[in-house]
């Protein structure tokens, strides 16, 4: 029997991995490399889907801190996001894919150069 294939990251997913290759972040700065590199703000449940679909394929992992790590009483303890190989891996047949549509475009004509 065939080993059923994990489907490639989603763009979305790849703001999220390019973001943590840059390195570790918390959450808000997380999202806000996110939002960046879509060009706009991606609604919270939309990034919190999509950082448990990664922690679920094994793309990044989560270090919970040390100690109680509450701000002044309040709120979570702070968690880290980190990629990890499995995210470095398909992150970069990720992006290669991206590359490869790309280049066909600007053959094509769509992003000038071309035809």
């Amino acid at each position: 029997m065939r080993e059923k294939a994990v489907d490639p990251p989603t763009e979305m997913m790849l703001d999220l991995l390019l973001t943590l290759f840059e390195g570790p972040r918390n959450a808000g700065d997380l999202a806000d490399g996110v939002d960046d590199l879509a060009g706009k703000e991606v609604p919270m449940a939309t990034f919190f889907r999509q950082v448990q679909k990664a922690i679920d394929r094994g793309w990044i992992e989560v270090e919970e801190p040390a100690g109680p790590g509450r701000r002044a009483g309040r709120g979570r303890p702070g968690r880290i996001y980190r990629i990890t190989p499995a995210g470095e891996r398909d992150l970069r047949a990720g992006a290669e894919l991206q590359r490869r549509r790309w280049a066909r475009a600007q053959a094509l004509g769509l992003l000038g150069g071309g035809r």
